[in-house]
């Protein structure tokens, strides 16, 4: 995605001055470590799997019950 942004905005060879920052940004996307950016990714599935593993056992109905529970009346 980086590379393919740095290229089509001509980044390489004639940034516009308005583009500098932003190439800037793309140029160091594009540079980054492959192997961090692969266990980053892991790590946010791992997470999204362990969370959706507590959730999807709970389904809509459940929680529109659970929320609509009756208050409990005092007793003075």
């Amino acid at each position: 995605m980086c590379q393919t942004q740095f290229k089509n905005n001509l980044c390489d060879s004639n940034a516009i001055p308005a583009m500098v920052q932003q190439c800037a940004i793309w140029e160091s996307c594009m540079n980054r470590d492959p192997s961090t950016v692969g266990r980053a990714k892991v790590g946010a599935e791992l997470i999204a799997e362990v969370v959706n593993g507590f959730v999807e056992p709970i389904s809509w109905k459940t929680l529109v019950c659970i929320k609509q529970e009756p208050k409990k009346a005092k007793l003075s």
